[in-house]
This record gives C-alpha cells, sequence and structure tokens, in this order.
C-alpha cells in the first residue's frame, strides 16, 4: 500500500534517488524538494488518523491515544515527523530495514549482518558455542514516554509488586540505542533488568 500511495503521490521515483544519496545532507534536499509537500497532503493524514487504518497496521485504538497525548501531535502529525526522521537523520542508503519496506524484499548488498553468510559460516565453525544469555528487558512505545509499566503489579516471591519496583533501566543505554535506531517509528525506547 505504501509504495502505491508513493507512486501516486508522484514521489517513488524521489524515493529510490533518495535510498542512494551519498549523504544526510543531499537525503534531506530531495525529502524537503521533491518528496514532503507531496507526500503529506491532507487526505493522507486524515486516512492515517482514522481507527480502521491504524487497526489493518496494527496499532490499536489506546495506543494511537497514548502516543497522541504523550506526543502533543495528531497520528498523522507523528507518522510525518517519524517517516521525515527516517529520511533525513538516518543514512538511507545502508538502512536495509526501510529499504525493505520500499522494495518488498532486501537487496543483495544491504541486509542485515545475521543474514549474510560469512556471518553464519562463523556461528556454524564454533562461534556460536561462545554465545551466552542474559535476560534483559527491551521495549519500544509509540508514545514519547511509557506510563503504563511501571504501576502494573505481579507476584514475585509470594509477594504483589510493582513491576517499576522490580526493574533496574538502563536509560544511558535506552537513549544511545533510540537515536541508533533506523526503523525511527518509536516515541521511546527502554532497557531494564530484573533487579533481584
Amino acid at each position: 500500500m505504501m509504495v502505491r500511495y508513493f507512486r501516486v503521490a508522484g514521489v517513488l521515483d524521489a524515493c529510490r534517488r533518495l535510498f542512494a544519496a551519498a549523504s544526510l545532507e543531499e537525503q534531506a534536499q530531495i525529502y524537503e524538494r521533491e518528496i514532503r509537500v507531496r507526500l503529506w497532503r491532507p487526505a493522507l493524514k486524515r486516512v492515517l488518523g482514522g481507527d480502521t487504518v491504524l487497526s489493518l497496521l496494527g496499532v490499536p485504538l489506546v495506543q494511537r491515544l497514548h502516543i497522541e497525548r504523550t506526543t502533543g501531535r495528531s497520528i498523522g502529525d507523528f507518522v510525518e515527523h517519524v517517516v521525515a526522521s527516517v529520511l533525513t537523520d538516518v543514512p538511507a542508503r545502508s538502512n536495509y530495514f526501510w529499504r525493505l519496506y520500499l522494495d518488498g524484499r532486501y537487496s543483495r548488498d544491504r541486509y542485515p549482518r545475521y543474514l549474510q553468510l560469512t556471518h553464519f559460516q562463523r556461528l556454524q565453525a564454533g562461534l556460536v558455542d561462545r554465545v551466552r544469555t542474559d535476560a534483559m528487558l527491551l521495549w519500544r512505545s509509540g508514545g514519547a514516554q511509557v506510563d503504563f509499566v511501571d504501576p502494573l503489579t505481579v507476584r514475585w516471591r509470594g509477594r504483589t509488586r510493582r513491576v517499576g519496583d522490580l526493574l533496574a533501566y538502563d536509560h544511558e543505554q535506552a537513549i544511545a540505542s533510540h537515536r541508533r535506531d533506523r526503523v525511527r517509528t518509536y516515541g521511546s525506547f527502554y532497557i531494564a533488568r530484573l533487579d533481584r
């Protein structure tokens, strides 16, 4: 649907050029000159704000309301903001996530490292034996702040406890990880460990 809309809006070729751009400056110029005004028509924002379309995209009403409440933006403005961020703040040339959205497949030269044959062969050759697990929680939300996790209660060691009292947040790492996020469709990012 996205590619069809890009074609109808007349921005598909500009998007392809943007994903081949050599610099963030070139990306921003293509976005501002050729994409932004054509892409973000009022009709699109109205459609994005509708509960039916959001449900089809996997965004329930409660999440839409949370995004609007915590970001101070309508859902249409929020989507415009995150897409603009992806297309102007993140090197598109190496962003295989959004390239997948645009092309419907990974290209031969841009795809996740874990799918690359050389890395798989290293795992097969014994590197996998060095992998150790260490449990942590990582979640993202469309909202700028998540206020519904900490107040939840669970049974922990025979007592009812608030989830927020059981977690040790790594805010610094979460902020750094959020800045590096190439998908950029989330308003906030969290990393926590069970605080024993």
